[in-house]
């Protein structure tokens, strides 16, 4: 028997186009020769869409030209964009220390308003517009920066502060909304940030997960079978080339076995050099209680 899987687009009769996914089984006669085949297919659209958003949205942070930065309400620095790297040095801090007191105390006077508060800041011979975004229900904020030496004056000052959250917050959020589970991780495979749908899907929590380092974690993470394969396919994406990756069975905490399907791809920055690597994990068990069925 011969497994296959095929993704394609179809065009249906009322013009609209969708995704596909045929996956099933090729039997074989006993001259080699297929004779019958069996499997399921699936509207994948709606998945495609919000792979191709990951993809967008995923770039969006790294690439924007202004920092862009993450903390948490007992002041631990949890993200960082490449261009707030210069604030960092300010601060003489970096990912996964603290931030300053003074931002400290702004992070959580935003968190108990419960809405945005706007800063002014000096890094350097230049001068930055920082918005302070709680996130609802989460105990963390997201800061979004723009330099505004040229730019003093208040009305264009809150013109690109306001352009500047919708955009970014946008693209930091859709990834923790999303129902696939999805990692963010250095190239050199340590956990920068996880979105909620993996913590339910491994069993364990953010806290756990963010600042471990990937392949310490796979043997935990993954069926015996498969440890060898993925610790592989992880070197290869550190390399910042995609790895071939197959189906694989995921252990969570409570020992639960799921079958999944990991996927990867890079977040680049504006030379097109991976500097994330997007670690994506999509639950296959409702296929597969299908595929037993047939």
């Amino acid at each position: 028997m011969k497994r296959y899987n095929i993704e394609c687009r179809i065009v249906r009769p009322d013009a609209s186009v969708r995704w596909i996914e045929n996956r099933g089984t090729v039997i074989e006669s006993r001259g080699d020769q297929p004779y019958r085949l069996t499997g399921t297919t699936s509207d994948i659209t709606e998945r495609k869409r919000i792979e191709r958003r990951i993809e967008y949205l995923s770039r969006f942070p790294s690439e924007d030209p202004n920092p862009i930065l993450r903390v948490q309400a007992d002041g631990t620095l949890r993200y960082a964009n490449e261009s707030a790297r210069p604030l960092l040095h300010e601060w003489n801090t970096e990912v996964e220390r603290k931030v300053p007191q003074v931002w400290y105390e702004r992070v959580n006077e935003a968190l108990q308003k419960g809405w945005p508060l706007n800063y002014e800041t000096d890094v350097g011979n230049d001068t930055y517009s920082f918005t302070i975004t709680p996130i609802a229900g989460h105990e963390y904020v997201n800061l979004y920066g723009k330099r505004i030496t040229e730019l003093k004056k208040a009305y264009e000052r809150e013109k690109i502060a306001g352009m500047l959250l919708a955009e970014s917050q946008t693209a930091l959020d859709t990834i923790e909304a999303m129902e696939e589970g999805v990692a963010l991780l250095g190239m050199d495979g340590s956990i920068r940030s996880v979105n909620l749908a993996l913590t339910r899907l491994t069993g364990f929590a953010k806290d756990q997960l963010v600042g471990k380092n990937l392949p310490d974690y796979i043997p935990r993470l993954l069926a015996a079978e498969n440890v060898q394969h993925a610790q592989q396919a992880l070197k290869v994406a550190m390399r910042a080339e995609i790895p071939k990756l197959k189906e694989m069975t995921l252990i969570s905490r409570d020992s639960r076995r799921i079958p999944i399907i990991p996927r990867a791809a890079f977040i680049k920055d504006s030379y097109g050099k991976p500097t994330t690597i997007v670690l994506t994990i999509q639950d296959i068990s409702e296929y597969k209680k299908a595929e037993r069925r047939n």
